[in-house]
């Protein structure tokens, strides 16, 4: 994988409650639907006032879950 750096999960969506930061990667296919229970997660994590950071494409997830409308984003 070249150039590539492989994302992978140790736990479930319910570890992010406890993070300080969340790293949203980029995905290939960003105009298919995300699953209702993962969009859920960034935008709960967003009112909790935990840090959001989105690589590339996974912007489009994070303006998905409505994150973009509701606080500063750079």
């Amino acid at each position: 994988m070249r150039g590539e750096t492989p994302v992978g999960l140790t736990e479930g969506l319910e570890a992010l409650a406890e993070a300080d930061t969340i790293i949203v990667p980029g995905f290939e296919d960003y105009r298919r639907p995300t699953h209702p229970r993962v969009m859920a997660a960034p935008e709960l994590a967003g009112r909790a006032g935990i840090r959001i950071a989105a690589i590339c494409t996974g912007a489009f997830a994070g303006a998905s879950a409505g994150l973009l409308s509701t606080s500063v984003s750079t």
